[in-house]
């Protein structure tokens, strides 16, 4: 896993994995008072499980159940070293023939990306508004912004919520490209809405794709282009843990 020095700050973590067979990318965006140890435990685990179980791509159902064996793991974890926390977790895996599989739960998107147009896999965005999740999509611009940071999924040290796991697949054409973002990243960019400020689209594609369309028009490295886009986007927040 890339190492951060900035835990008291920055909760995410990110892992790749090479093999063989496939290339994996593991992503999380913990949260909470011990969100950097646990974003690392999940990102550490979910690699493990995946190299120690699968020489080959998994099947969908595997890639699901790896996000479910993480879960249980970090809760006991979680038990014996006092740890509270909580996190997303997005796991991509992607064989030299195109094909590919993903899990995720909660809100750091995964984008394939094919002619430079990013689509955002898996369901729309929900967020807790009191005890129910609530799809961002029709909802009031007001209380999506007043609620945003509230997670309606997730992986927490406190319970189990495998239900909640999203996984697909697909296959990538030639000179396509597949994106796993923190939602550290995407929760601040722009949303769109309607005349009523009601929200028609919370994936942030529109802003993922001006971020490429930048790298494609300067040095080519969509890294470094969306490391910008990032870094913008925290000088303009006022979120404390950013």
């Amino acid at each position: 896993t890339i190492p951060n020095t900035y835990d008291k700050v920055n909760k995410d973590r990110v892992g790749v994995l090479f093999t063989d067979n496939y290339v994996a990318a593991i992503l999380a965006d913990g949260n909470s008072r011990d969100a950097a140890k646990v974003a690392e435990f999940v990102v550490r685990t979910a690699a493990i499980e995946l190299f120690k179980k699968h020489g080959v791509l998994p099947t969908i159902s595997e890639t699901g159940e790896i996000v479910n064996a993480t879960t249980e793991r970090l809760i006991a974890y979680a038990k014996a070293h006092g740890l509270d926390g909580a996190t997303t977790l997005s796991m991509t895996i992607l064989a030299p023939d195109g094909h590919y599989r993903f899990a995720k739960i909660g809100d750091s998107p995964i984008y394939t990306v094919e002619k430079g147009i990013p689509t955002q896999l898996g369901d729309e965005e929900h967020i807790m508004i009191g005890k129910e999740a609530k799809p961002a999509k029709g909802m009031d611009a007001h209380t999506y912004f007043e609620n945003d940071n509230r997670m309606a999924t997730g992986i927490c040290t406190g319970f189990k919520a495998q239900e909640w796991v999203e996984t697909g697949e697909g296959v990538l054409v030639p000179k396509s490209a597949i994106l796993t973002l923190s939602d550290g990243l995407t929760k601040n960019m722009p949303v769109v809405v309607d005349s009523k400020a009601k929200i028609t689209s919370s994936t942030r594609e529109f802003e993922i794709f001006e971020a490429i369309e930048e790298a494609l028009g300067h040095d080519n490295r969509l890294d470094r282009t969306l490391l910008r886009v990032y870094m913008r986007d925290v000088q303009r927040s006022t979120d404390p843990e950013l």
